[in-house]
């Protein structure tokens, strides 16, 4: 009989500590999140990362994290006046259940303040991995409901979206009843200039208009990272020989000093069924 399947995250740290951004630029994302996680790795057989475990929707959950508070760049700075963006990849790899959906909302936003030490999110941007682009409004909205939440309870100050049209982001303004879009991201490598009537609805309605060179679907590929755990020493058979994999959600966050747009802190946190 096999075993119930594990949920593992794998905290990078920042990113700029270990030089990936001045190594690899801002060209390919997907090789800035598996050089972050190679780097964890490695930091891992160097002794200065270690396995921890955290709670999570009542469950033990194995965190392969850097060593203490080096991971960071704002030491010097007072945390509570950093403003913390995060993007959520969300995956429909493992459950379409709304209980599977429910159980994944609460585990990556607690994650995410539990690990980072912070009791809110400024802005959170929802991303739906999907083949289908034609239901991206569905998946997302079958998500939603229990983000707005998190929104009501002040875990999350403002929620957004990406990649949507003109009509599936006013579908989804006119759906939320409890919780509006306040911002949508527009890949401008797949439009080149962001459709007037987007523009006009943004507009209209306090929507902040972003733009990304994300990949819009496939977000860092299962089999990419099935590879980089077979070329590394992780000390942790369940990444190295499982060949059922499954991504649950991948969160880029950065804490940025307001008014002024620097970047201190870029990282990706990875969350695993295994």
């Amino acid at each position: 009989m096999s075993s119930e399947p594990k949920t593992i995250i794998i905290d990078t740290g920042n990113i700029f500590k270990f030089g990936i951004i001045q190594r690899k630029g801002l060209n390919d994302v997907n090789v800035e999140v598996l050089e972050g996680i190679a780097s964890v790795l490695d930091s891992y057989s160097n002794r200065m990362a270690k396995w921890d475990t955290i709670e999570l929707n009542g469950k033990d959950v194995k965190c392969l994290r850097l060593n203490g508070e080096g991971n960071n760049s704002f030491e010097n700075h007072d945390r509570s006046k950093l403003k913390l963006t995060v993007k959520l990849f969300l995956y429909a790899d493992a459950e379409q259940s709304d209980e599977y959906k429910q159980q994944l909302a609460s585990e990556s936003i607690n994650a995410l303040v539990k690990l980072l030490n912070l009791n809110q999110i400024d802005n959170l941007i929802l991303s739906v991995q999907t083949d289908d682009m034609d239901q991206v409004l569905t998946e997302l909205e079958s998500f939603w409901t229990f983000y707005e939440t998190f929104v009501l309870n002040e875990k999350i100050r403002r929620l957004g979206t990406s990649d949507l049209n003109f009509t599936q982001l006013s579908d989804l303004y006119g759906w939320a009843k409890r919780i509006k879009p306040s911002s949508t991201q527009i890949n401008l490598n797949t439009c080149c200039d962001i459709p007037a009537d987007l523009s006009a609805f943004a507009k209209e309605n306090s929507i902040q208009l972003l733009t990304h060179n994300d990949p819009v679907d496939n977000f860092i590929p299962i089999e990419s990272l099935q590879k980089l755990f077979k070329t590394k020493d992780v000390s942790c058979s369940l990444l190295t020989d499982n060949q059922t994999l499954k991504r649950k959600w991948i969160a880029r966050y950065t804490f940025v000093l307001p008014g002024q747009g620097v970047v201190l802190t870029k990282g990706y946190m990875l969350s695993l069924l295994v």
